[in-house]
């Protein structure tokens, strides 16, 4: 599934947003999911055919950005077809990233459990099936 580029922006809680990532993750996306928190600090989220490669909020990229992230509140996205990310961050896998945001939000299913499973739990993450 590809968003068309035009899509609007929306407005998500983190709850919500972890479930977006899922989404785009699931679809599997390609493209860039472009964020900005209510006290105005930016980021965007890069996929590649469903794997996230590249992450950045405000000044920092990689795992200092998803640490960030997690402590944000409110957001608003826009999703664009474009990938902006040339090379891939140093970030954890997908699956790994999905599971420590989703232990953010204070999930009652273990995240395991909960992380679809065409993503993969161990390394890095490979080219999809």
């Amino acid at each position: 599934m590809v968003l068309p580029s035009s899509k609007p922006a929306y407005e998500l809680d983190f709850e919500r947003l972890v479930e977006e990532l899922l989404r785009q993750v699931q679809a599997p996306f390609t493209g860039t999911l472009f964020i900005s928190s209510d006290d105005g600090e930016k980021g965007r989220v890069g996929f590649e055919r469903g794997h996230i490669l590249g992450l950045s909020w405000g000044s920092t990229q990689g795992e200092a950005a998803l640490d960030r992230l997690r402590v944000a509140g409110r957001f608003r996205v826009t999703p664009s077809v474009h990938v902006v990310f040339s090379t891939p961050h140093s970030l954890p896998s997908t699956f790994d990233i999905l599971r420590g945001l989703m232990a953010r939000r204070g999930a009652s299913v273990p995240p395991s459990e909960e992380v679809p499973s065409g993503v993969r739990p161990a390394g890095r993450d490979s080219e999809p099936d």
